[in-house]
């Protein structure tokens, strides 16, 4: 009786363990499965996206009012207007992938034109970023992509003025998508930085800062094209 109670306990803890697993594997499963990603047409990745706006940009430091600045993409040399803002955004997979920013004619008003390193005067460019698509309230009906520095802090770096003025952007940006909505095929996608800091409405805020303190910075375009040469592709849960 002893050694077939000490038998059954042992059955009833691996049975005990293997339903453990399976709830575990289940709700890894069901992790998996409510993610949201993106979905090339044909398949393939990596699916490499233009980015692409005239809309003004604009910089602002909410705690310090002489902190702003816009980048307006107006070319002097042929009086016209260029795009502000342009770049690329590559999906690797469906959930991760890499973005780089490049905006134009970037200014500051005290401290005139702002440039990155090795970039032509008035032009700022981001470090490479890493690209995961997320939602943005907890009903998930709201989503878009979060940039963040692929090694570091870094954002962006700029010098003001003939590099008297420094700045650094330390930090991540949540950028919404507009349209179209979840589930449509698309070879246009209409974003914004005007959107929430946090992951599906819960959590630690993701915000850009001026050198590397708690300065934040908001950075604003209403409309910036992401574009899919010669496919179409979805975002779906």
């Amino acid at each position: 009786m002893i050694n077939r109670r000490k038998s059954l306990k042992r059955t009833l803890s691996v049975f005990g363990l293997a339903v453990t697993a399976a709830f575990a594997t289940a709700a890894l499963a069901a992790s998996a499965a409510s993610a949201l990603s993106y979905e090339r047409s044909d398949g393939k990745f990596p699916a490499s996206h233009n980015l692409d706006s005239k809309n003004l940009v604009t910089w602002n430091n909410s705690k310090d009012p002489s902190f702003y600045g816009t980048c307006s993409g107006y070319k002097a040399v042929s009086g016209q207007q260029g795009p502000t803002l342009s770049g690329v955004a590559i999906f690797e997979t469906g959930t991760s992938g890499r973005a780089q920013l490049q905006f134009e004619d970037c200014k500051h008003p005290y401290y005139n034109t702002c440039t990155s390193s090795g970039m032509p005067a008035g032009t700022i460019k981001t470090s490479i970023l890493n690209m995961k698509p997320v939602y943005l309230d907890a009903a998930k009906t709201q989503f878009g992509l979060l940039l963040s520095p692929a090694s570091g802090s870094v954002f962006a770096s700029m010098t003001c003025n003939f590099g008297i003025f420094k700045s650094t952007w330390n930090g991540s940006l949540i950028v919404p998508i507009k349209s179209p909505a979840l589930n449509v095929s698309a070879s246009n996608f209409q974003l914004t930085f005007d959107g929430p800091h946090q992951i599906e409405g819960a959590g630690g805020e993701y915000k850009l800062y001026e050198n590397g303190g708690f300065q934040p910075v908001e950075l604003r375009v209403s409309s910036l094209n992401m574009s899919a040469p010669g496919f179409t592709g979805k975002f779906i849960p």
